[in-house]
């Protein structure tokens, strides 16, 4: 899971127009937006574009930036959207981010790997990331992660039956995660000590995403990971119990009918070769 070493650091003057884009095109909020302490959205969540921050305790502490969805494509609609400068002088100009949902601008894994080296270890505090329930990663507090479209709450900060819930399951439909996200998951997967199953099925992680995921997982000496997708055991086919490959187990692979996908078998194909299989 090493970074290119040739991934340029951020440079002041691309943050700082960044930041003047962001001013100009009516996204970013200045003190004045400031209207008293709130832990919550200023309003509900929605699937309109556009900037969405949560305040702290002061102006200057914001704590969640939501920018899903503002890239939109189309005849005429080419260049339209936030720039990627734009995008990272946001996110960097944020001290104390919880929240983070990026999904819906066409970014890419080059800048997945720019951002989160650029946040040094500002994202250990991320709780939320396009879609994925960062904190409970990091607490160990969830044995299943169900990132497919399916509406799986487990370990995501709200009520199953609640707004908030409603539109994360719209969000799951129209991006997944997406490959940024996965990357971001790949930084908190390699610690975790409770993950048993997991499915990041039909979420746009492309090849990069994939590999990044399974990569952290094999780093991860601690990890207790059996199922992965649609590869795991069944009443009627074997399949795959990844922690079988540690212990030497593993002595066939049967996932016919399985109904894998291009991310499924990059997966794969990184635990198939670290093991010499």
């Amino acid at each position: 899971m090493n970074q290119a070493e040739d991934d340029a650091e951020f440079m002041p003057s691309q943050r700082r127009r960044g930041r003047n884009e962001l001013q100009d095109s009516g996204f970013m909020s200045d003190k004045s937006s400031y209207r008293g302490p709130s832990t919550a959205a200023s309003h509900p969540a929605e699937m309109s574009s556009g900037l969405n921050l949560s305040f702290g305790f002061t102006p200057m502490q914001f704590e969640k930036i939501d920018l899903r969805g503002n890239h939109k494509p189309g005849p005429g609609r080419e260049g339209m959207g936030l720039s990627e400068h734009a995008i990272e002088s946001l996110v960097l100009s944020v001290d104390n981010i919880t929240h983070l949902d990026l999904r819906g601008n066409r970014l890419n894994a080059a800048f997945g790997w720019k951002l989160i080296k650029a946040m040094k270890k500002k994202y250990l505090n991320l709780e939320f990331c396009n879609g994925i329930p960062l904190r409970a990663l990091r607490m160990n507090s969830i044995q299943v992660l169900d990132l497919s479209p399916r509406a799986s709450h487990v370990g995501m900060p709200w009520a199953e039956d609640s707004k908030e819930a409603a539109v994360e399951f719209a969000n799951r439909g129209m991006y997944g995660i997406e490959v940024v996200g996965a990357i971001f998951l790949a930084h908190f997967l390699r610690l975790n000590t409770s993950l048993i199953s997991f499915n990041f099925r039909l979420n746009h992680v492309e090849k990069d995403g994939a590999k990044a995921l399974a990569q952290s997982l094999l780093g991860n000496a601690q990890t207790l990971l059996q199922t992965v997708n649609t590869m795991g055991p069944t009443k009627m086919k074997p399949g795959i119990n990844f922690s079988h490959f540690k212990t030497g187990q593993l002595t066939m692979v049967d996932l016919s009918k399985r109904g894998m996908d291009d991310d499924d078998f990059v997966f794969l194909e990184e635990w198939l070769r670290r093991y010499d299989c």
